[in-house]
């Protein structure tokens, strides 16, 4: 009997691709995973497990590799496992989304041999998949007395109709100012949005009281 050394050894590398469209990271973007599992030993590997925690535990496959259909691992072929992951608000909130896989064989003499995924077959690091992001705030600032104005104003077109004059004053802080230096607005400050709504009702004013024959009536 010739007793010949047996070394069974497995590696898994993993690396992870994402698209975020151009718009930055958003919510239910996926990335996609790549799990390359190779044997390292001298000995075919049986019961082949690749897992990993982010994907919800094993991940089925393997998609290719397994050149003669037998289920095992042999020493000259490499299985492709695939998987996907959505990211989450929370994965955005951080930045980035970290994780590992861990792959298992079966050697001839049931000892199982393990390893956990990096970057190469020789590393065990983390995969970590860097996401955009975008902070911006926005602010919209709304008053009842607005709203109430608006109602007063529709209430208002539809008892009188044509009677009323279109032109609008608005509030204005020249308007409120104007007052308390004992000027009209329209010497306070000609050319603030008050005075000029001001003088665009005085020349509707003008207009509507402009007798038939086209003579002005002074406003």
């Amino acid at each position: 009997v010739t007793t010949l050394c047996q070394d069974p050894a497995i590696a898994i590398v993993k690396t992870s691709s994402y698209d975020d469209g151009g718009d930055c990271s958003q919510p239910g973007e996926v990335i996609d995973y790549t799990f390359t599992v190779t044997n390292e030993g001298n000995v075919s590997l049986t019961n082949i497990v690749v897992t990993d925690p982010l994907l919800g535990g094993v991940v089925a496959g393997p998609d290719s590799g397994d050149t003669d259909g037998d289920n095992e691992l042999d020493v000259t072929e490499t299985w492709i496992y695939t998987g996907s992951y959505t990211i989450t608000q929370v994965d955005i909130d951080n930045g980035e989304v970290v994780n590992q896989a861990l792959a298992e064989g079966t050697a001839p003499d049931q000892s199982v041999v393990e390893d956990q995924s990096g970057s190469t077959t020789t590393t065990d690091d983390a995969t970590v998949t860097t996401l955009c992001q975008d902070p911006a705030i926005a602010i919209v600032k709304t008053s009842p007395r607005n709203s109430l104005t608006g109602d007063v104003s529709d209430q208002l077109t539809q008892h009188f109709g044509d009677k009323l004059f279109t032109s609008v004053i608005p509030r204005n802080v020249r308007l409120a100012e104007a007052p308390s230096y004992g000027l009209p607005v329209i010497k306070y400050d000609k050319q603030s949005k008050g005075a000029l709504a001001y003088l665009a009702l005085a020349g509707e004013l003008n207009r509507r009281m402009s007798p038939a024959d086209g003579q002005k009536v002074s406003a």
